[in-house]
């Protein structure tokens, strides 16, 4: 059935082929309305290739409507592109959720067992590590002193550390043992 479709479909219908048979038929019965032998040779050529010409628009249009919408077969595969962008920073995965869920207490945990930034602190160490613990840290206008500047890197630093802690793939301890060596 699947084939008697597809030669129905090229093929041209029966109603189709009786308009053009009568059309031919007019146009030769009309060749005996001329007297002069090379007017009628004339005039059968310009038929003959009026209907050339008409026949080939038709199986043009046929043709172009059967393979518009034909899938070809698969090519091979290209050459690779170039590397894209990298992403943004602090995003390791398409999940929200990677790395360590409680780096600031972990980083507070590492910095108060080294001791390191004692100095710097002096007696707002504590509140230090507390603002690293909880992940809320002050502004830079709120941060006041001698040494100030020192203060604001430092809290740079560690909030840095945190964000590389929550968006890391290495686990903990290593993450620990590189950084805090």
């Amino acid at each position: 059935m699947a084939d008697n479709e597809e030669t129905e479909s090229t093929n041209m219908s029966m109603s189709q082929m009786l308009i053009v048979g009568f059309i031919i038929v007019i146009l030769i019965g009309l060749s005996y309305f001329f007297e002069d032998r090379n007017l009628k040779i004339s005039y059968m050529m310009v038929v003959a290739l009026a209907l050339f010409t008409l026949f080939n628009v038709h199986m043009t249009i046929k043709y172009y409507k059967k393979l518009r919408n034909a899938e070809g077969k698969q090519g091979p595969k290209g050459p690779q592109g170039e590397e894209g962008p990298s992403g943004e920073p602090g995003v390791c995965t398409f999940s929200s959720k990677c790395g360590v869920d409680n780096a600031g207490a972990e980083i507070a945990k590492s910095i108060e067992e080294k001791g390191e930034y004692k100095d710097i602190f002096g007696s707002k160490y504590d509140k230090f590590l507390e603002h690293v613990r909880t992940e809320t840290f002050p502004k830079d206008e709120e941060i006041t002193g001698d040494k100030s500047e020192e203060q604001k890197n430092v809290y740079k630093l560690v909030k840095a550390l945190i964000l590389n802690f929550k968006t890391t793939k290495m686990t903990p301890e290593d993450f620990k043992s590189n950084v805090f060596v």
